[in-house]
């Protein structure tokens, strides 16, 4: 028999801490009003009424050391992939509590592509998702900064249909005003302090390896920001 919708908070971030998500939290889909029209949690389950966000976090040398590129794309690729497992996982579990519950994909695949910007947009966004449901804050970066890991964490959201309290916003300063290091350090010149422009990070994103590997050739962004050292 399935517990009842204001006992399940606890036992939901319980259940994904145990499953390997070191960071969870809570919103209520009426946070997500602000969001562009096709990309709110309502419009991908008409009967949502709240958003699990999980993260994981990425090792600290994975992301400042970038002697071996190969080393931060594996780490992403194998935490998405992570993330992706846990949340299917706690979907089936939220299932047999008797609600519904659906995991939005960590990364790719996604929809929305706009060939001549070189523009994608997830089916949800996961760091806005983090924002409102208290994980942290998105830096100048765009990246979401936690207290705990700085912005060395990957991300991932389930969509459920029972109401559950959402957590309290952060109310930490994680991205001082005055800070503009990872603005003055994108090589692309892709940042100007609220917005990425993609066209620009993507092509300096990729680089391709002998033998045809594909691995990402730039985060500075993520790397030189002061927050990415905690943890």
């Amino acid at each position: 028999m399935g517990m009842e919708s204001n006992n399940i908070k606890t036992e939901i971030k319980a259940q994904a801490i145990k499953m390997g998500a070191d960071l969870a939290g809570f919103a209520s889909v009426e946070r997500f009003g602000g969001c562009p029209e096709g990309f709110r949690p309502t419009d991908l389950m008409p009967k949502a009424q709240s958003v699990i966000v999980l993260a994981k976090r990425l090792p600290r040398e994975a992301v400042i050391n970038k002697r071996r590129l190969t080393i931060y794309k594996n780490v992403n690729v194998t935490l998405n992939i992570r993330l992706d497992q846990i949340a299917c996982q706690l979907a089936c579990f939220i299932e047999d509590q008797g609600f519904r519950a659906y995991p939005v994909p960590a990364d790719d695949p996604y929809t929305y592509w706009d060939e001549v910007n070189l523009h994608g947009k997830g089916e949800l966004s996961h760091r806005h998702a983090a924002v409102v449901a208290g994980l942290g804050k998105l830096g100048k970066n765009n990246l979401l900064i936690t207290s705990r890991y700085g912005n060395r964490v990957n991300l991932v959201s389930i969509l459920t249909d029972v109401a559950i309290e959402p957590d309290p916003l952060s109310e930490e300063e994680l991205c001082p005003e005055e800070c503009r290091v990872c603005l003055e350090a994108c090589p692309a010149g892709a940042l100007d302090g609220s917005t990425v422009v993609q066209k620009l990070c993507r092509q300096q994103f990729g680089v391709t390896l002998p033998r045809g590997f594909s691995v990402y050739g730039c985060w500075e962004c993520r790397r030189v920001c002061p927050t990415g050292g905690k943890g």
